[in-house]
């Protein structure tokens, strides 16, 4: 099966397509950007049990609830880089940054 190049549009909306390189560049980096947050989830949810084992007991009793405990994980402890929340002002969205420590 011949490799087609995928289609995308350039700044000026003239529709090209990508080649064998741009399409592994942007696989490695999608690639390298999963591994990273899977690696902060998991690391965020050992130190998040252990700091709440009843949680940690509670998922080990009932299994079926694990896929809604990844997603609270995620929600709870975001795997992100940069320590703070986005909260919502009168002056509109403003970035709250918590220093480490």
């Amino acid at each position: 099966m011949p490799k087609t190049p995928a289609p995308h549009r350039d700044r000026d909306g003239a529709t090209t397509r990508l080649d064998d390189a741009e399409i592994a560049g942007f696989a490695s980096q999608l690639g390298g950007a999963g591994a990273e947050t899977v690696t902060k989830l998991v690391g965020n949810a050992v130190v998040t049990f252990a700091e709440h084992p009843d949680q940690w007991e509670a998922l080990l009793q009932n299994r079926s609830k694990i896929p809604a405990a990844v997603e609270e994980l995620l929600r709870w402890e975001a795997p992100g880089t940069v320590p703070g929340a986005l909260q919502h002002t009168a002056g509109g969205p403003a970035w709250h940054h918590h220093p480490s420590g």
